[in-house]
């Protein structure tokens, strides 16, 4: 499966995410997830 930001690379992270019942499923590439990590828009993942 490829990583849902860039399309490009092979994605070796899930997330998901359940906000108001809703899940939310992300797969992206390690550095990608990072990034999102680092912008906050994931919880604090042990990678």
């Amino acid at each position: 499966m490829l990583c849902q930001e860039c399309g490009e690379r092979v994605a070796t992270v899930h997330v998901t995410r359940i906000i108001n019942e809703l899940q939310q499923d992300h797969f992206l590439y390690e550095l990608r997830a990072r990034e999102q990590r680092e912008l906050g828009l994931f919880a604090d993942p042990k990678f």
